[in-house]
């Protein structure tokens, strides 16, 4: 018995997909370029004194020190040895918002 030798299949080719077809990455990606930021209330950055348990200053913004991470107050040093996040819960007062409590030991030289 005789066998033809055929080539190699040719692969189907996927259809085209429409123009404006996208991806729901792509979909969502454009919502949110379209879509207004929620409101929020700054977030108040406090340090903290462990040895004292007194605050030594505060930013009204948002100050991510590291555990570890030295900070300067004044002609202080202080390090980082413990970090808060306290995030106030849904109430109608005004003036309520995040504070992240950084708790720092004073840094030997």
């Amino acid at each position: 018995m005789f066998r033809r030798h055929r080539g190699p299949r040719p692969t189907p080719t996927p259809p085209a997909a429409p123009p404006n077809a996208s991806t729901d990455d792509e979909r969502q990606h454009e919502f949110h370029l379209r879509s207004e930021p929620i409101p929020t209330r700054p977030v108040r950055t406090v340090l903290v004194d462990v040895a004292s348990d007194r605050q030594l200053g505060f930013w009204d913004a948002p100050l991510w020190m590291p555990v570890g991470g030295v900070v300067e107050g004044g002609a202080d040093l202080w390090e980082i040895v413990s970090v808060r996040l306290r995030m106030p819960t849904a109430s109608p007062e005004e003036g309520v918002r995040p504070v992240l409590y950084l708790y720092a030991r004073k840094a030997e030289a």
